[in-house]
């Protein structure tokens, strides 16, 4: 049982494309982290939900695998020395060219790269003891020194890395925002603000789409109204992109639907009363008939009285012009007769036998 049942079609549609550029920027020096008003609030009724979902986006690949955005760019050595790799795009080679060509830490260390294994070795080209404090670095997840305690390494000696070079350091784009979300988990974070995960489907210096291989996600907001949104572009470690100032674009889909009342209404049950409920509804009843009692009408039939009629005792003769003189005994008065209608009979009838 879900309570994202819906209706099958959206009361209401809006399409919303976003440029960062039209945004406020809510963090110095990155266009990953803007806000923007919309001119007319999206809304819905408390018997409404809100789909949310991406349809679109194009994002230029201009981060960097190594930077100082990310935390990955800094060598600890004899305690106290920091190497900062500069922030750009690499491969092992440029690795090894940028580590020699250092005056300091390269003066000290010399990189050498195996394209058989894909490590990282370091050799100490100098008269005296130096320390890779791998335990301080950050960049030991790209240089492939995990899991590697610090190590004093001798003159001539050398540290090979346990893992391998990783630049891949950005697996996929993560677009959070505030809305509500009612149905979005992370592993790291629970309940989530995630709206779509994109796959880094570009070489360095393209664009990025989202494309078919991306699941797309429907978040669900039950806000009223929506007029202002917060948008976060991260790497899947919950760091801000670094993009180097180049804008870009994507569009939302906000899809306004009904609830189902009938499910709405099931949800405020409780888990134990809805089993007993469904359990009662597997039940088969047995339907209790109960016949109505029959009561056969009276029928009385009417007495009828026929009046007496008396014949007059003179009748004087109409030849001679006389008056006639005509007596007639008053009859006895008629008796009033019972009378029912037929249909007012069988209409009590008919009422008897409902009742």
């Amino acid at each position: 049982m879900s309570a994202t049942t819906q209706s099958v079609n959206p009361s209401s549609t809006t399409y919303l494309h976003i440029r960062s550029k039209d945004g406020e920027q809510l963090s110095q020096g990155y266009n990953t982290h803007f806000a923007i008003n919309l001119a007319s609030a999206i809304r819905s009724d408390s018997d409404q939900v809100i789909n949310i979902s991406m349809i679109s986006a194009s994002i230029p690949y201009s981060f960097y695998p190594i930077s100082d955005s990310l935390s990955n760019n800094k060598i600890i050595y004899d305690g106290v020395e920091t190497f900062t790799l500069p922030e750009q795009n690499y491969d092992p080679y440029e690795l090894v060219r940028i580590i020699n060509d250092d005056v300091t830490f390269g003066a000290i260390f010399t990189a050498s790269y195996s394209y058989y294994t894909n490590k990282l070795t370091l050799t100490n080209s100098t008269g005296v003891n130096h320390t890779l404090n791998w335990t301080l670095s950050n960049c030991v997840k790209v240089l492939g020194f995990v899991d590697d305690p610090d190590v004093v390494v001798v003159p001539g000696g050398t540290s090979t890395s346990s893992g391998m070079i990783d630049f891949a350091t950005i697996h996929s784009i993560i677009l959070r925002s505030n809305l509500a979300q009612g149905n979005v988990l992370s592993t790291n974070s629970g309940q989530s603000s995630i709206l779509q995960k994109i796959n880094i489907n570009s070489d360095p210096y393209g664009i990025i789409y989202l494309d078919a291989t991306d699941i797309r996600q429907i978040s669900l907001s039950h806000a009223p109204s929506i007029d202002k949104i917060e948008f976060r572009l991260e790497d899947q470690n919950g760091k801000l992109l670094q993009l180097n100032e180049i804008n870009y674009e994507f569009s939302l889909l906000f899809e306004v639907y009904h609830l189902d009342p009938i499910i709405h209404a099931e949800m405020l049950i409780p888990p134990s009363a809805r089993r007993d409920l469904q359990l009662g509804m597997n039940t088969p009843a047995t339907p209790i008939l109960t016949t109505p009692a029959l009561t056969t009408p009276t029928l009385t039939t009417p007495t009828l009285t026929t009046p007496a009629l008396t014949t007059p005792a003179t009748i004087g003769s109409m030849l001679f012009g006389a008056i006639p003189s005509t007596t007639i005994a008053p009859s006895a008065p008629i008796a009033p007769v019972e009378t029912r209608n037929i249909s007012h009979i069988a209409s009590e009838a008919i009422l008897d036998l409902i009742v």
